[in-house]
């Protein structure tokens, strides 16, 4: 099996305030890249891109939440079951999708245009219009007109 380096991005504990820098650790390793005897149809994943969205914050200081100290790794491995859809756009930057083309856009697009609809002429309040997806919804109201 191959061997790659394997960056990772570690939460040494919960966050209490505002994150610091010293709350993180980042490791560089090398590991072997394997799929675990008698897997069958699993997928090796790795990130290219690591979208740092505003959100992220409520996920570093509550422990039943999903993102725990220490789980944050560029590789992994999981059943092809899990894979939601596999994106074949190559017109455009793989990065797109950590904004516009991802969970921002989605969630942007459809509160706006599904839940909203304004009409034309109509005032818009985006009360976050600093995140990334309330500048997404800002955009799409200057847009809307």
């Amino acid at each position: 099996m191959a061997q790659v380096k394997n960056t990772q991005v570690i939460l040494k504990d919960y966050v209490s305030g505002f994150p610091k820098e010293s709350d993180m650790n980042i490791v560089d390793s090398t590991i072997t890249l394997k799929i675990p005897e008698g897997s069958h149809d699993v997928v090796l994943l790795k990130n290219l891109y690591l979208s740092c969205d505003p959100h992220m914050r409520a996920l570093m200081s509550n422990p039943k939440d999903s993102l725990r100290p220490g789980n944050y790794t560029p590789q992994s491995s999981i059943p092809a079951a899990q894979i939601h859809f596999k994106i074949e756009h190559t017109d455009v930057p793989l990065s797109y999708y950590t904004g516009i083309l991802g969970m921002p856009g989605i969630t942007a697009y459809a509160g706006f245009f599904e839940v909203s609809a304004p009409k034309k002429a109509e005032n818009v309040f985006v009360s976050a219009a600093s995140g990334a997806v309330g500048q997404l919804v800002g955009q799409f109201a200057k847009l809307h007109g």
